[in-house]
């Protein structure tokens, strides 16, 4: 019965596999993190990460090269990183192989993935939205991976595999986690 959801789950996220969590996103993300960036490298991270993204970070041995928020000052809230601090960031540590950006933030502010995406794919680098929700799916944008929840204790991580930047062949681990490889 589990496998047959999970193939819906795929299907309706137009993913090749699909795997279920529990505890959320929270575990979700540090899946995802392990199966697309193995236990070793640099992640370039928003620094307004969740908490599982650190844990993450300590379980996978990945070093973060962090990005800013952007601050809105009039509106006292911060907003994900800007797709120009992405470059930025990118051109001054060429040794990235990885990067993490948190979309919806806490306070519901937007990243524009679809830019952050091709930033990304330009460089080879795979793209992983996290708590990605509404306005835009963060698969359709062009991520390669994405962690969301779809209550308190079931959780969710997509890979789409056509950039080049994911090997499928670690998605399909017993990892307690749903991730999803993308069909072309």
């Amino acid at each position: 019965m589990i496998a047959r959801a999970q193939e819906l789950m795929a299907d309706a996220v137009g993913a090749e596999h699909a795997f279920f969590s529990t505890c959320g996103s929270w575990l979700s993300v540090k899946s995802a993190m392990l199966a697309v960036a193995g236990r070793h490298g640099r992640i370039l991270v928003g620094r307004d990460a969740h908490k599982s993204v650190v844990s993450g970070l300590v379980l996978s041995g990945l070093q973060p090269v962090w990005v800013h928020p952007r601050y809105d000052r009039e509106h006292h809230l911060a907003h994900p990183p800007a797709p120009e601090d992405v470059r930025a960031a990118l051109d001054r540590d060429d040794d990235v192989a990885r990067v993490l950006i948190t979309s919806p933030t806490p306070y519901g502010t937007c990243a524009d993935l679809s830019v952050v995406a091709e930033i990304c794919h330009a460089r080879g680098l795979p793209l992983l939205p996290f708590h990605e929700r509404l306005p835009t799916w963060a698969m359709d944008a062009g991520a390669d991976v994405r962690s969301s929840s779809t209550s308190p204790s079931s959780g969710s991580a997509a890979i789409r595999p056509p950039t080049g930047c994911v090997r499928t062949a670690r998605s399909t681990c017993t990892c307690p986690t749903t991730v999803a490889s993308r069909r072309c």
